[in-house]
């Protein structure tokens, strides 16, 4: 699957992207995924640490992320405040919260499953 153009404009504009990784959401949505109300907290660096520092890759820091609350139907996206947030990085934590998983990776599949087994 080739990374459309814009994408990859996207990431090379930021350098905190790079650093970050650029990784790119599937087209695909995860299969059964609910309509989820969509939340955005502009909060400090440590904040953002805080709540989101585990799905950083090992040595980096979350730039933002997605937390989804299924018994609520919300996705609750945490950011940091400081300067300008590149477009990028919000679309890409938007698309979490529609449904779509980083490419490969089942982690949001998986934890849609384990909601459902826990709600009976």
């Amino acid at each position: 699957m080739a990374i459309p153009p814009r994408v990859v404009a996207s990431c090379i504009l930021s350098a905190s992207v790079i650093v970050a990784g650029c990784t790119v959401n599937s087209a695909a949505r995860v299969a059964g995924w609910p309509e989820l109300q969509v939340v955005e907290h502009k909060v400090s660096d440590q904040e953002v640490q805080a709540r989101c520092g585990s799905a950083a890759a090992p040595g980096m820091r979350a730039l933002a992320c997605a937390q989804f609350n299924f018994r609520e139907s919300r996705c609750d996206i945490w950011y940091a405040g400081r300067g300008p947030l590149n477009p990028f990085v919000l679309a890409h934590e938007r698309g979490h919260c529609e449904g779509h998983d980083h490419v490969g990776q089942s982690a949001m599949e998986r934890a849609l499953k384990a909601y459902r087994e826990r709600s009976g």
